[in-house]
């Protein structure tokens, strides 16, 4: 399967990960609501991620929660026994 489609530019593209990610989190909650839709983004192996990458996502999760959009979010870890 594949998506032919030119991509947008002016949203999330700035080349910054945590802006970049803020501003794709708050566009898909935006349309969610408008369509009375929820969304779920489930991470895994997030042990995986570097600090940039984590610190963004963190970043993004504070900023959703402080716009006021219904938000949940959920990583997991997973360890050898």
């Amino acid at each position: 399967m594949s998506l032919d489609l030119d991509p947008e530019t002016g949203g999330a593209d700035s080349g910054d990960l945590e802006k970049d990610l803020t501003d794709l989190f708050i566009a898909v909650a935006e349309a969610a609501e408008d369509h009375h839709r929820s969304v779920a983004i489930l991470i895994d192996e997030i042990q995986y991620f570097g600090s940039k990458e984590l610190s963004a996502l963190i970043a993004a999760m504070h900023r959703m929660q402080h716009a006021n959009y219904l938000w949940y979010s959920s990583a997991r870890v997973y360890r050898p026994f």
